[in-house]
Order: structure tokens, then sequence, then C-alpha cells
């Protein structure tokens, strides 16, 4: 159990370069991590970014339908094939 806080100051200059280097990891894990020399984020560039979100909705989307066939639902064949293209066509670039 965490019962100790110890803080730090920062300038606008350092903050933000913590924000960058921390993604979406908390502030005090990423410094935690980062004092026991465990493995940190490493960040994703702004060029991928976009792709990453693409691909997130799109996995959401498919395990829905997973989720929906598993509890004995009717799957729309058309639609599935339609998003696994789809996510096939992000996955190589096409998209």
């Amino acid at each position: 159990m965490r019962t100790h806080c110890v803080s730090v100051r920062l300038n606008p200059a350092e903050l933000a370069l913590l924000d960058a280097a921390r993604c979406t990891m908390p502030r005090g894990t990423y410094l935690r991590h980062a004092w026991y020399g465990a493995r940190l984020p490493r960040p994703i560039p702004a060029a991928n970014a976009e792709a990453l979100a693409q691909l997130r909705g799109l996995a959401a989307n498919l395990n829905q339908m997973a989720r929906h066939a598993n509890q004995g639902g009717i799957l729309d064949l058309v639609g599935l094939i339609d998003l696994v293209t789809r996510l096939r066509r992000t996955l190589v670039g096409l998209a």
C-alpha cells in the first residue's frame, strides 16, 4: 500500500516532455516505472495514431459481433465480411 506522497515542481516544458513520454500512463505510475527501471510506454507516432484509432473501432465492432454469436445470436454475414475486409485493408495500410 502506498501511503507517502512525493511532489515535484516542473516548468511547462518539462511537464510537456513528461506528458509526451508517458502516453496514457498516469504521471505517478510513469515516474515509478522510470525510477525502478521498468518498461516504459513507447509513444505512438502521430502518423500512426489515426490508423490505431480506426483499428480500435473495427476491433471493438468485431468483438461485439463475436459476443453476439457466442450468445446464440444470428450473424450478419455480409456485415461480418465487410468488417473483416475493412480491418484487413486498415492493417495493410490501404484504408
